[in-house]
């Protein structure tokens, strides 16, 4: 997983979710081979939730984006903020 830090790295954006309240995160612009543990590894030092990383597909294909979810709003936002 790439954090776009180098312009020939692919970026990673982040936004809130509707419901934030929640810990919940929608992360977009994700390399399309990048798995579950990939995920979870990109956002270590961030308390997710047991089964709390989900990847989003379209037609049976991942379409760069998953839902991350927190423990709690405070982690949820701290990660957008360190990460983003």
């Amino acid at each position: 997983m790439h954090t776009g830090k180098d312009s020939t790295q692919e970026s990673v954006m982040y936004t809130d979710c509707a419901n934030e309240s929640n810990g919940f995160v929608k992360a977009r612009g994700l390399p399309f081979d990048s798995t579950l543990e990939q995920i979870a590894e990109f956002f270590a030092g961030f308390e997710i939730m047991h089964g709390g990383v989900w990847r989003s597909y379209y037609r049976d294909r991942p379409d760069g984006q998953c839902f991350v979810v927190f423990k709690d709003e405070a982690t949820a936002m701290a990660a957008v903020e360190k990460l983003n």
